[in-house]
């Protein structure tokens, strides 16, 4: 098989002759047979692929799900024909740079006559974005193909439920002993389940069963019956002690004023002054952050502006955002307005879009091809932890590592994530991150967001110059000092991340000196602008004391669990009377499809419903007289998401019940004809 490698690229890596010399040794030590294997996987299905990206991993570190994307690109355009041998090298992502137009690796490469970082060998020794092989193990140890994935790939987890019959699994009694057995049963006492009277009831407050009627007796144990609250990924559960927490905020402001701010109080929370500090610990826990990467502040399409003020700095060469193309709105209106802000075309705007109209699903592979694509121009990639309309969980650990391999600063928008999924925002060293509190946080509506900036941009140093210079700081401030000495000295305004600034972001120990120096916060508190509502922060510490009693693992551990349970719940369709699928041997088919990923690692607590068109209407008013409480999405989507911190197994049965039979009336009204539509 001929290859064919650009040119540039070959030079860029080959260096002196010392490191020509190795890269050679590398290419001669090149199993032939398992090169030919890896080039026809770059061809194969998504299983194969995983093996290639194992493969090269164990071999090369980080470098094999770029290789894989480059050879796959190649090999379609009938261009350049990459193998095995030109990866030892580490010409690959040298090249996947130079195809994506990204040429700032090779201008400092030449700059400096050397390779880039990233493809330097040494003698006898194949270049390693990751850790080496363990000592002894040969890389044709690797078996094909499917059983291995990456390192940073998403697990593939199996169906928990799906080898149950059907009338065990449809039973009322499994869902009580799942319920059980489920160690976090009693955090739900820790709630306020509205009744569905409560739901009813047209005036404020809950409501007001007359139990002197005898004739309306059962429409008021109807009322009084907990509601199927599977809405949390719109607006979380009250929690009990919320109500509690704050009339001690009301009362401390009723008692003490002013001096609320400041005056330690038995029995009290935090003085104002340092109620921001008093919910970063319990706040990092649930992000996978250090205390002061995190901060709770603002609201989040605020707090995306201003991250992006600080984060975004497009240049001539550099200045497109890429988005992911279903993302919430406002994320579009925050990103065009941003572009817009800078004189930039929408058109700068790049969306990654679903390959396929009938599917929301965006692979990786997609996702990061598309990066790749864009790369040499883009100055920011803001991506959503978990789509808000699919429920799809992107791997946000393999994302971040990507754009930062090309040099992009990545952020996150983990409205649907935080207190849902597990996330190590430091560890996988995201740039920044911004969430909303009222969602699976249980906050409150519209309550006071939260922000992450990972430490290495919440530096606050002091900047030490010659005297004769100009000192020009990156906050954009000056000092013209000038003299004939040479002698450095420590100027008194810090060197710090460019940012909005407010003066809740300076150093506490100054703040109250009104002397128009900003020195900020190290961390993430350094972006904060005002003081925060103490009342928003109130609401937000009783949430917070809830999920202190247990952890984002236990949480996962059920929501992977009920998730499952609902999943195969849908997909078991009784009715005889629908639509046989041939496919599927007879079996009725549902008027409905799960346009959620199937692998449950691939997504939190919700599950997204497509209903065959015109169903919508009469299915959710149907449902919602029988105290169901889900969201919607127009055209043809019902997303339900059990929340593990309330939700039980029950609600899971009840639901799919009123939900099935609601599909069943919809069908003999005559909807549903048609397949539903994905939004555009």
């Amino acid at each position: 098989m001929s290859i064919g490698v650009p040119e540039e690229s070959v030079r860029a890596g080959s260096g002196d002759g010392e490191r020509r010399r190795a890269g050679f040794e590398v290419r001669r030590r090149a199993d032939g047979a398992r090169k030919s294997r890896y080039i026809d996987c770059c061809c194969g299905d998504g299983a194969v692929v995983r093996y290639a990206r194992e493969v090269v991993r164990r071999r090369f570190g980080g470098v094999g799900l770029d290789a894989i994307l480059l050879v796959r690109r190649a090999r379609r355009q009938e261009a350049h024909m990459l193998d095995e041998d030109a990866i030892s090298g580490g010409i690959a992502l040298c090249t996947l740079q130079c195809w994506s137009g990204n040429g700032l690796m090779m201008q400092d490469a030449a700059r400096h006559r050397r390779p880039p970082t990233f493809i330097q060998q040494t003698p006898k020794r194949a270049c390693h974005l990751g850790p080496p092989l363990p000592p002894g193990q040969p890389s044709s140890s690797l078996s094909p193909p499917a059983v291995r994935t990456g390192s940073r790939a998403m697990p593939k987890l199996e169906r928990l439920f799906q080898r149950i019959g059907s009338e065990e699994l449809c039973s009322e009694e499994f869902a009580r002993k799942e319920d059980e057995r489920d160690a976090l049963r009693d955090l739900r006492s820790e709630f306020v389940i509205p009744t569905k009277g409560d739901l009813g009831n047209k005036r404020y407050g809950p409501a007001r069963t007359n139990r002197t009627d005898v004739s309306n007796e059962q429409t008021a144990s109807d009322d009084s019956e907990e509601s199927i609250y599977l809405c949390g990924n719109s607006l979380g559960l009250q929690p009990r002690r919320t109500r509690d927490y704050i009339n001690k905020y009301l009362d401390t402001w009723a008692s003490k004023g002013v001096f609320g701010h400041f005056k330690e109080l038995e029995d009290g929370h935090a003085p104002w002054l340092h109620i921001d500090d008093a919910v970063k610990g319990p706040t990092a826990k649930i992000v996978g952050a250090l205390p002061s990467e995190v901060v709770i502040m603002e609201t989040l399409t605020a707090n995306l502006h201003l991250l992006m003020a600080s984060f975004y700095r497009p240049t001539k060469d550099r200045y497109k955002i890429i988005i992911e193309g279903k993302a919430f709105p406002s994320d579009h209106y925050a990103a065009l307005s941003q572009l817009a802000h800078h004189d930039l075309p929408p058109s700068a705007l790049i969306t990654i879009d679903p390959p396929s109209p009938s599917s929301p699903y965006l692979s990786n592979e997609h996702i990061l091809s598309t990066i790749s694509q864009h790369a040499a121009s883009t100055a920011l990639v803001l991506l959503p932890g978990i789509q808000f309309y699919s429920g799809q969980f992107l791997d946000i650990e393999l994302i971040t590592h990507h754009c930062h391999l090309l040099g992009i600063t990545v952020g996150w928008d983990l409205a649907h994530a935080v207190g849902n999924v597990p996330l190590k925002l430091h560890d996988w060293n995201v740039d920044f991150a911004a969430w909303c509190n009222y969602k699976y946080m249980n906050g409150g509506p519209g309550v006071i967001g939260g922000l992450f900036v990972h430490e290495r941009h919440g530096k606050v140093r002091p900047t030490a110059l010659p005297q004769d210079s100009e000192a020009v700081h990156i906050n954009g401030a000056s000092s013209g000092t000038s003299s004939n000495s040479t002698s450095t000295s420590t100027n008194p305004e810090p060197h710090y991340r460019p940012r909005l600034s407010g003066w809740w972001g300076s150093d506490k120990r100054s703040r109250f000196r009104m002397e128009n120096v900003f020195v900020p916060i190290p961390g993430a508190s350094g972006f904060q602008l005002s003081n925060p509502s103490a009342l928003d922060m109130t609401a937000v510490q009783a949430s917070l004391d809830v999920f202190e009693l247990t952890s984002m693992d236990a949480l996962r551990a059920k929501s992977l669990r009920i998730t499952a349970y609902l999943e195969e719940r849908l997909l078991r369709w009784s009715d005889t009377d629908g639509d046989a699928d041939a496919n599927a041997g007879g079996v009725p088919k549902p008027p409905y499809t799960l346009i959620t990923p199937p692998n449950p690692a691939e997504r939190g607590a919700q599950i997204s419903v497509l209903l065959h068109h015109d169903m919508l209407d009469f299915v959710l008013e149907f449902i919602e007289a029988r105290g169901v409480v889900v969201d919607e999405r127009k055209p043809d989507v019902l997303r339900v998401a059990p929340a593990p911190l309330y939700n039980s197994f029950g609600d899971v049965h009840r639901f799919v019940g009123i939900f099935q039979e609601a599909c069943r009336r919809a069908l003999e009204k005559g909807t549903g004809k048609g397949e539903g539509r994905i939004e555009e």
